[in-house]
């Protein structure tokens, strides 16, 4: 574990009063004061909302990352923390800890604590633990409210309590509503904690890039999500919608529609390949082209170079699609087709064409002087 290595925090429970207890007289001694406050930390924190770098939370706590793997790993030892770990980024659970009662139920624990703190220790606690008092022989006194408090209640009185509920609502620009599909996935199906803004957006994209329905996704979901292990497996979920049949949309935009559909179109039906279905994916991940401007590049290419998607020069264009920051099917015919209308080139006289050479290696000439003509003669 390095400082600039990345850590996220889940956290899926609330600490009562009585955990807090057992924190402080059973498992302070077993982890250490260190270890204690750090997962208060993490505890009083929460759930972060992505991966950040390790080095401002080390300053924040004031120890060096020897420190931090130490108690991480005193916190494991004692299931009140969970990690794991994915090349450089590190996922913590935080765990509740014991009940007192639950605490001294436990063989191993209450063996640790004698070792560590000692038995009189042990029993000045577990005297604290007993099994408390029944007083079925006792008479009940207790004053009951009156149910005639609330007869001056009017509905202006009531109208106070009506609060509308807020839910959060996500917008990533994309075809696939991802605030209807959370409405009809059950947390024990797709529980919170796999619901980060990150994974969220992933979802909606793959399903743009292959036209996955509402209900296929949920399905999906069920398939990758390992309640046991507690992983969500993106890797999955992008082969299951990879390698589905998706469904025929209709839309009132031509290019506003999954590309994996608008690709079939154009090829007259056939069934997209692996390498195309990569190609898609790569335009929306690592460019982050929108889905109408992804369409309306395949057109272009289609039309352009004979029915034939060539890796490199679609990534040349799309290199500079994203360069140049064109989000609508519009604005991309027009800079694909070099448009000379004086208007749009005064809005967007930014715009240039370039040849990216990083997403071909070998140098094509014949390429080169094509767009170096194309640009003389504007």
């Amino acid at each position: 574990m390095t400082g600039r290595d990345f850590y996220k925090i889940e956290v899926n429970k609330e600490l009562s009063a009585e955990r807090m207890r057992s924190l402080v007289f059973f498992y302070r001694p077993l982890i250490g004061n260190d270890a204690m406050a750090l997962y208060l930390y993490f505890f009083l924190n929460g759930t972060t909302s992505g991966f950040k770098e390790l080095n401002p939370l080390l300053q924040k706590l004031n120890i060096s990352v020897d420190a931090f793997e130490r108690d991480c790993r005193k916190l494991n030892e004692f299931m009140l923390l969970k990690t794991l770990r994915k090349e450089n980024r590190y996922v913590f659970f935080v765990n509740e800890p014991l009940t007192r009662r639950e605490f001294v139920e436990d063989d191993v624990l209450v063996r640790c604590f004698i070792l560590n703190a000692g038995g009189d220790t042990y029993r000045a606690i577990l005297s604290e633990v007993t099994e408390p008092e029944h007083y079925d022989d006792y008479e009940n006194i207790s004053s009951v409210l009156p149910a005639n408090q609330l007869e001056n209640w009017t509905d202006d009185n009531e109208s106070y309590l009506k609060r509308p509920v807020t839910r959060r609502s996500y917008d990533f620009g994309t075809l696939f509503d991802i605030n209807y599909f959370l409405k009809g996935m059950t947390t024990n199906l797709f529980p919170q904690r796999f619901r980060t803004e990150s994974n969220l957006k992933e979802i909606a994209r793959m399903a743009d890039l292959y036209n996955v329905s509402n209900d296929k996704m949920r399905f999906y979901i069920t398939k990758v999500c390992d309640l046991k292990g507690d992983t969500f497996d993106l890797k999955q979920l992008r082969y299951l919608c990879s390698n589905g049949n998706g469904e025929e949309t209709e839309a009132t935009d031509p290019y506003n529609v999954p590309n994996v559909q608008f690709l079939m179109k154009l090829q007259d039906g056939k069934k997209v390949t692996e390498t195309d279905k990569y190609i898609l994916n790569k335009l929306s991940s690592e460019y982050e082209l929108s889905l109408p401007v992804i369409n309306a590049l395949l057109e272009y290419i289609m039309k352009r170079y004979d029915n034939t998607i060539v890796p490199s020069t679609v990534y040349s264009y799309a290199n500079n699609l994203h360069r140049n920051d064109i989000k609508t099917a519009e604005e991309a015919i027009k800079w694909l087709n070099g448009s000379t209308d004086k208007s749009y080139k005064k809005q967007r006289k930014d715009i240039i064409a370039t040849y990216d050479e990083s997403s071909n290696p070998e140098f094509d000439e014949e390429r080169y002087r094509e767009i170096m003509n194309r640009r003389n003669r504007k």
